[in-house]
């Protein structure tokens, strides 16, 4: 229902159908032999003007649209991009050796790699290829950048493509997180001959990674030369310019005619030539040529406009010049807008702060072709218009005003998405919106837009990843606020971004360094500031877990509840859970299980409904110390049921654990776990309610390290389960030393 959406236009049905039943009812009305009397003037006077004004309103709807065009979208959030994808057939110019080659190498080995300079036409290329491959399935991902200055990074790719098939993204972007999500996506694809097309490639680490082979999977990569290097000598098809016979033959094949002489053929050649074998400035010369130039005035300007530098082609600024002529004053300043911004995709509504004159500049540019649509739901400015745009010197003036705009807008929408992330009826939407836009929030934070808004995205950033518990983004978002604060010379900005830097080293594994880092920031002088880093001490403290380093952690602790705001609620309980872990750790459950209240409360009080998971989490940990079985079983199914509304898989990952853990200890415990039923399970019972719990937690901990400490000892307790239960081939883990 929803393809058929977006081809057919629903007020027209509704008005064709409430016609039909206007003309039913009038029929029915004047008919003596359907209706009685009573009735018919029951209905024929009100019904029938009510109905005939809906049909006439929306017939003139019906009628706008046709007149005005299919409209922008407005859609404010943007799902993640569709990966699955049938190419078209398309005509291609001296290019029929590049292709059989790149069909035969992909056949052989699995993978081929279409390389050559920018804008030359591999992804032509590419997707030509993928339509010849004898598949079951293609995949696409544009791995254009969300940043007009930097190719994406790695880290930033593999969440795109693993989120985009509903698979944990990985917390670390270190060599063996990435080996590991690679072999998960090629699991996810198996049983299923598939292409994975990787088009719009700029270095070769950004595929590298993925290069482990999969089975069922062949890759199709499309890209820049240097791509050459992820891939064998024999996997790599290398392509050049197109010729300016090819590039002539091209032109006329889209104007669609011959030449009228020789001349306009010498003409048309000088054209071609001007190009520099790039496709698509052959196709913008012959949407120039389809207008109101002529072929020689065409070839005149180009060839008077001065050489510019990088890839900003004579053609192109020429084409650029000719076609500002004609745009609106509002066109003109969207474009300009647009190619200053330091970010590519926007939504709608974001290009829509840029330009309030409404829909009609952007549908300026899209028909003009400066701007394109990009499924689904995003407008791209091609980095070509842009730095064409560029050369200009009217572009120069207005670079900072709309990233100012662009940075309020988000600064609002990310605050607004970081609140829902913490209640379970919103969560879904903000996570996938974070998940769409977490690339272009960090290229705003890492440019000079105003800082306050540059601080609110990275807040909301840092709540984000923190809650994934993505490692190599944190650190990301803290260097970027660092950067920050220091072109604003904000001591209690570079302190907080310091603390946070130190915390995602921490989570990394790297004490020795989150320590030092740690040690060098200057947080005294912001109370708030002050009292999360001696949360950030605490912890690092309590990663030693020795005596003396407990009680360091307990002072600390209560030195930063001190500091605290008294209104930060959420703070207090994350405070307060901290201190229950410490008494835990130092044997003392009666104890924990005050502070764990007490933290239960605060998070309540103050809608932290994750805080209150974990807090709940942790007393049910307290009372299996106490001997409190049935209460601690309760408590963690408690904490599983908020974890799974939140959608937060570590936390519902650590409850599953627990209640597969205390499945193994066997008796009536087991049966607590089972059915809340006290009900003595033997051995073998026992083991089969562990194994679903178990598996189901080590399968949400995907993204995470192997050598995760969770991990290691979720898979401990799995060969346990296989032993108790006689099936050691229900998993294929070992406990590790």
């Amino acid at each position: 229902m929803r393809r058929w959406s977006g081809k057919i236009d629903m007020r027209k049905v509704l008005a064709t159908l409430l016609f039909a039943t206007l003309v039913q009812m009038i029929s029915d009305v004047v008919s003596e032999n359907v209706l009685s009397a009573g009735v018919r003037r029951a209905i024929s006077i009100p019904m029938l003007v009510v109905i005939s004004g809906c049909v006439v309103a929306l017939l003139v709807l019906a009628l706008r649209r046709a007149h005005q065009g299919e409209p922008v979208t407005t859609a404010v959030d943007t799902p993640l991009p569709q990966l699955r994808w049938d190419p078209a057939p398309s005509t291609l110019f001296g290019r029929d050796d590049e292709v059989r080659e790149a069909v035969e190498r992909a056949a052989a080995h699995g993978v081929v790699a279409i390389v050559g300079q920018a804008d030359i036409g591999t992804s032509a290329i590419g997707a030509e290829v993928v339509r010849r491959l004898p598949v079951d399935e293609h995949y696409r991902l544009d791995m254009r950048s969300r940043s007009s200055e930097r190719p994406e990074e790695v880290r930033v790719v593999a969440s795109r493509l693993l989120g985009s098939f509903g698979l944990d993204v990985p917390a670390r972007d270190d060599e063996a997180s990435l080996k590991d999500a690679a072999h998960r996506l090629y699991d996810h694809l198996a049983g299923r001959r598939t292409v994975l097309f990787l088009d719009e490639v700029s270095l070769p680490e950004q595929v590298g990674w993925l290069l482990v082979g999969g089975r069922d999977t062949t890759v199709v990569i499309a890209g820049e030369q240097a791509v050459a290097e992820a891939v064998r000598t024999d996997e790599a098809v290398h392509v050049s310019p197109l010729s300016t016979e090819d590039g002539a033959r091209m032109l006329l094949a889209e104007l669609g005619r011959e030449p009228v002489d020789d001349n306009e053929k010498r003409m048309i050649h000088r054209l071609a030539a001007a190009c520099l074998g790039r496709p698509r400035a052959i196709r913008d010369v012959a949407i120039q040529l389809k207008g109101d130039w002529t072929v020689a005035e065409l070839a005149a300007a180009i060839e008077s406009t001065e050489d510019t530098p990088g890839h900003v082609f004579r053609v192109r600024v020429a084409v650029l010049a000719k076609i500002r002529e004609t745009l609106s004053p509002h066109a003109i300043r969207l474009m300009d807008a647009l190619a200053s911004l330091p970010v590519t995709e926007l939504p709608p509504a974001a290009v829509a702060t840029l330009a309030p004159s409404g829909d009609a500049a952007l549908r300026e540019l899209v028909d003009r072709d400066l701007v394109r649509y990009v499924p689904p739901g995003r407008y791209r400015m091609p980095l070509e218009v842009r730095w064409a745009i560029r050369q200009s010197v009217r572009a120069g003036s207005v670079r900072g005003r709309p990233l100012a705009r662009l940075a309020r807008y988000y600064a609002d929408l990310a605050e607004a998405r970081a609140l829902e992330l913490t209640a379970p009826d919103t969560v879904a939407r903000a996570s996938q919106w974070f998940q769409a836009e977490e690339a272009l929030l960090l290229e705003l934070v890492r440019h000079p837009a105003p800082f306050p808004d540059v601080c609110r995205i990275a807040d909301a950033l840092d709540g984000w990843h923190g809650r994934e518990q993505r490692t190599a983004d944190l650190l990301a978002v803290a260097d970027a606020l660092a950067a920050a604060a220091e072109r604003e010379n904000d001591a209690g900005v570079r302190a907080l971004a310091a603390v946070r830097r130190s915390t995602a080293l921490r989570m990394a594994g790297r004490a020795d360094a989150a320590t030092a880092g740690l040690a060098e920031a200057d947080a005294k002088k912001v109370p708030a500031v002050a009292a999360r880093a001696q949360l950030a001490w605490a912890l690092l403290h309590l990663e030693r877990s020795d005596p003396d380093s407990l009680q360091t952690a307990e002072r600390t602790l209560r030195r930063s509840l001190e500091l605290l705001p008294h209104g930060d609620l959420a703070g207090q309980a994350c405070v307060r859970i901290n201190l229950g872990v410490v008494r835990l750790r130092q044997h003392q459950p009666v104890k924990a299980a005050e502070h764990l209240a007490r933290a239960a409360e605060l998070a309540t009080d103050a809608g932290d409904w994750a805080g209150r998971a974990h807090a709940v989490e942790l007393l049910g940990v307290a009372s299996w110390r106490r001997g409190r079985y049935p209460e601690a079983v309760n408590r963690w199914k408690q904490a599983l049921g908020l974890y799974r509304e939140l959608g937060e898989d570590v936390g519902a990952a650590r409850c599953l654990a627990h209640l597969g853990s205390a499945a193994l200890s066997g008796g009536e415990v087991a049966g607590l776990v089972r059915d809340d039923t006290p009900r003595a399970l033997d051995w073998a019972e026992a083991a089969a309610v562990a194994q679903p719990l178990l598996l189901e937690s080590l399968w949400l901990r995907a993204g995470q390290p192997a050598d995760a400490p969770g991990t290691t000892l979720v898979k401990g307790y799995l060969a346990e389960a296989a032993r108790r239960g006689g099936h050691p081939g229900l998993t294929s883990f070992r406990p590790a030393p």
